[in-house]
């Protein structure tokens, strides 16, 4: 079973889960049940650990350790309580803590996150991380395949570098928390994976597209298998073909660059949050008038890419 085939089992049997979880109000007998189900959908994961990447394997146990945290809470919940009667207290030392400030606070969360984010991200991967209103052109190995992290950016333009053309094609994308931007990439020859984009536009050719928690986002993609969003709203997709820009593969070159199949599946959208018959009001396609085009001129930019990015992104 192929990376998105798997993904879109996972994705039904996980919603199906959750579903019974919430059902044991009703009918709390049926918790051991939902906990054998819990072990089977493990058991599988861990079976397919050889074919599927190191991100998607911790995607996957995440998401069965919060249905199982949901699981113990939902038995708790539902366990009678015990019979009241007065005890005791013991006696307890007075002791004072000192509580730290909320800037204190807020200070400590940031860095837990920076450092879990970069500590996060393959020591041989090209990262782009904690950027903000820059032009950013990314060279990978020209010799082997590289993944490439793209974390926490705000107001960037991402382009490839020219030797890109030339060079081996891209690993895989893992792009996170992106705000405003503009990003085109090389050929993708495995997944280029989404979470939490809002308001920018992603260019790009790739095996696997899948993309969480994101809004009103255009995408100009090829992909030979089909999309899958999960979370999202205002997603726009369109062929690679619908945009044109400097240091471009063509589709076709794309393709053989990355081995990628010349069928373009980009609006053959599965939609995990609409299970429903009848289209997803989450996603459209793009179309014809919504040609994107970025001259050479666009490009001599001082490291400061806002008037650029105001031309093409829609106004906040």
């Amino acid at each position: 079973m192929e990376g998105g085939e798997f993904y879109g089992a996972f994705a039904r049997e996980r919603n199906d889960i959750a579903s019974q979880i919430q059902a044991l109000d009703a009918d709390p007998s049926a918790a051991e049940d939902v906990h054998k189900r819990l072990l089977s959908l493990e058991k599988r994961v861990t079976e397919s650990f050889g074919s599927l990447p190191t991100y998607d394997q911790q995607q996957y146990m995440r998401s069965i350790k919060e249905l199982s945290d949901e699981l113990v809470t939902k038995k708790k919940g539902n366990t009678p309580k015990a019979k009241f009667s007065f005890k005791r207290a013991p006696k307890v030392a007075s002791s004072i803590v000192a509580t730290p400030t909320e800037s204190e606070a807020t200070e400590k969360t940031n860095n837990s996150e920076r450092s879990r984010t970069i500590d996060s991200v393959p020591s041989n991967a090209l990262a782009l991380i904690n950027q903000s209103t820059r032009l950013l052109t990314p060279k990978t190995n020209p010799e082997s395949q590289q993944d490439i992290y793209i974390h926490n950016l705000d107001g960037c333009f991402v382009l490839p570098d020219q030797s890109s053309n030339t060079g081996q094609p891209i690993g895989a994308v893992h792009i996170k928390k992106l705000t405003r931007c503009i990003v085109i990439l090389g050929p993708v020859s495995g997944s280029l994976l989404v979470d939490e984009c809002a308001e920018s536009i992603l260019i790009v050719a790739c095996r696997q597209f899948r993309m969480h928690n994101s809004r009103n986002t255009k995408l100009y993609i090829h992909v030979p298998s089909h999309p899958i969003i999960e979370d999202c709203t205002a997603i726009k997709f369109g062929p690679l073909s619908l945009a044109e820009y400097p240091r471009q593969f063509s589709p076709e070159e794309a393709c053989h660059h990355a081995n990628l199949d010349s069928v373009n599946k980009y609006d053959c959208v599965e939609d995990f949050n609409w299970l429903r018959q009848g289209p997803s009001p989450n996603w459209n396609l793009l179309g014809p008038e919504e040609f994107f085009k970025l001259e050479a001129s666009e490009l001599q930019v001082d490291d400061d890419v806002t008037s650029l990015l105001n031309r093409h992104l829609p106004s906040t």
